[in-house]
């Protein structure tokens, strides 16, 4: 029997003001209290262990409903980052790992659900690729937390890996594909480092001039890191019938969804020292893309990797740090619509105005009057971490204001409705959205001398802008990857692709073909620097 935590949500007790949280939550990305030793890379390399286990480092989860047919969930898990595609033979599974997608019906997010896969070496006669995955579930679990057991029962899906395995209404497909993740991570670090400012140059500010990427031609001026790259995916469609709950959240058809990695656990028994006991030791774990990247110390990330969403509160709340909210909280006019409009006058709210190619920032994505009054909404909007994904109905809703002042009108990503967005598909530019909830929300403390909002002596809980050179990189709301006028859709559903390198499939499963051997008939190479 499971157990079951209680969890606050006396700091918001009803769903309208849950929902509110939940879009708040990305603040995180520049108010965190730890020095940025890590950059924002999805979840790419995010820890030791990950990084010395790369057939089991998961760079990114999704989910989401077939846009093809409302009645199926697509869930998609990708491993092995930066896969070069001139070794493409060399990328596999590991027998000995574990990878699990985990469903929660309820706020406690301890699994009631699991879907398993496991991968066998096999004889290239028997498979060309060279090994078989076994698909078990959805199905309870015979163990919850860090340490799993496969499933007694007979796979619900059996085949060769790299190609489209069907039995019944699942279809499962595990292989290469082209990384999805699209975000110009190099300059980013350079930000970080201090060897450049901001993403795209910026000529004029109250402190100077801030250091960026020239604009090229094409009225873009970032570079995508993960272009070029390919990741192993497991990708599983199934019908969404087999996997609802009782409401996430309270929430009626909502659910909590998240993904881990484990590796075979050795034996207790001191007689059988260097044996396997049966059991897999988690050491991975990505729900919310960039939580543990944007919030968890380096040095913190193997324990938060081994640890349970259902802890997370108790772990994990005092990384999170207060939003911005419409009550001046330092007298100074630091609120959210006091920080809307810093930013429309230091200019970083217009991306192309009448001269496309001169902008030096994504529109608002929020509108000023965003009403936020809750400071410690952050903490129940981000914790536990898992996706939240409502299976009752497509995405309806978009951010208040959205459409208006950032031509966001896209009703499939369902900004804000229970979490940074309702699931989440592969187009969709997170980083994106996550630099322009940042930059509004973030509460930020600038010097004295500017005399704007938020200046002052430090104060706990804001974000230093002398020290912490997160929020530089937030400040333009964008990596400027996609061209001007189409900075302000963060849908992706506009080419190309949300900025990714390759053709994302629309349809089963859904990810880019994968990168070739260099030469061959496809190859896109890497992205050109500057």
């Amino acid at each position: 029997m499971k157990t079951r935590k209680r969890f606050d949500l006396s700091l918001s007790r009803t769903w309208e003001q849950i929902s509110m949280a939940l879009m708040a939550f990305v603040v995180l990305v520049g108010a965190g209290f730890y020095s940025p030793a890590r950059t924002l890379a999805s979840d790419h390399r995010d820890s030791p262990t990950a990084d010395a286990n790369g057939e089991g480092d998961i760079t990114d989860i999704f989910a989401f409903l077939d846009p093809n047919d409302a009645s199926q969930l697509v869930l998609i898990m990708d491993v092995n980052p930066f896969a070069v595609p001139a070794e493409t033979p060399t990328y596999h599974y590991s027998p000995d790992f574990l990878y699990q997608f985990k469903i929660a019906h309820d706020q406690q997010a301890v699994e009631d659900l699991v879907i398993q896969a496991v991968f066998e070496n096999v004889p290239t006669t028997t498979c060309a690729s060279g090994q078989m995955v076994k698909v078990y579930g959805p199905a309870r679990p015979q163990v919850t937390g860090t340490r799993n057991i496969v499933l007694e029962h007979q796979p619900s899906v059996k085949g060769c890996t790299g190609q489209t395995l069907q039995q019944g209404n699942i279809q499962v497909f595990t292989g290469l594909r082209d990384d999805p993740f699209v975000t110009d991570v190099g300059q980013l670090n350079r930000i970080l480092a201090n060897n450049q400012d901001v993403f795209r140059n910026y000529p004029g500010f109250a402190l100077g001039a801030l250091r960026g990427r020239p604009i090229h031609t094409n009225l873009t001026s970032g570079v995508d890191g993960f272009g070029g790259f390919n990741v192993t995916s497991i990708a599983i469609e199934l019908p969404k019938s087999d996997v609802a709950g009782s409401g996430f959240l309270g929430v009626k058809g909502l659910v909590g969804i998240w993904g881990t990695t484990s590796m075979k656990g050795k034996a207790a028994d001191p007689e059988h020292e260097f044996g396997l006991d049966g059991t897999y030791m988690q050491f991975q774990r990505v729900g919310q893309q960039l939580f543990k990247t944007v919030f968890v110390p380096s040095i913190m990330r193997d324990a938060f990797n081994a640890t349970r969403p259902e802890d997370d509160t108790q772990n994990f709340s005092s990384l999170v740090p207060d939003a911005l909210t419409i009550t001046d909280n330092d007298g100074t006019g630091n609120t959210i619509a006091g920080r809307a409009g810093l930013l429309t006058a230091l200019g970083f709210t217009d991306a192309s105005g009448t001269n496309p190619g001169v902008g030096h920032g994504a529109p608002l994505l929020l509108p000023a009057s965003f009403n936020n009054t809750n400071k410690n909404l952050l903490r129940v909007a981000l914790l536990p971490d898992v996706l939240r994904l409502n299976l009752d109905q497509l995405p309806t809703g978009i951010l208040p204001g959205a459409a208006a002042v950032g031509g966001n009108a896209d009703p499939q990503l369902g900004l804000g409705a229970f979490g940074l967005q309702n699931g989440r598909r592969p187009a969709d530019t997170v980083t994106d959205i996550l630099l322009q909830f940042a930059r509004q929300l973030a509460d930020v403390n600038f010097p004295s001398s500017l005399g704007v909002p938020g200046s002052g002596p430090p104060r706990p809980g804001a974000l230093n802008f002398a020290t912490d050179r997160r929020v530089l990189a937030v400040l333009q709301g964008t990596d400027w990857i996609k061209p001007d006028a189409q900075v302000g859709n963060v849908s992706g559903n506009v080419a190309p692709y949300g900025g990714n390198d390759q053709p994302l499939l629309a349809q089963f499963p859904f990810l880019a073909a994968p990168h070739p051997l260099p030469g061959e008939t496809g190859t896109v190479g890497f992205p050109p620097q500057q």
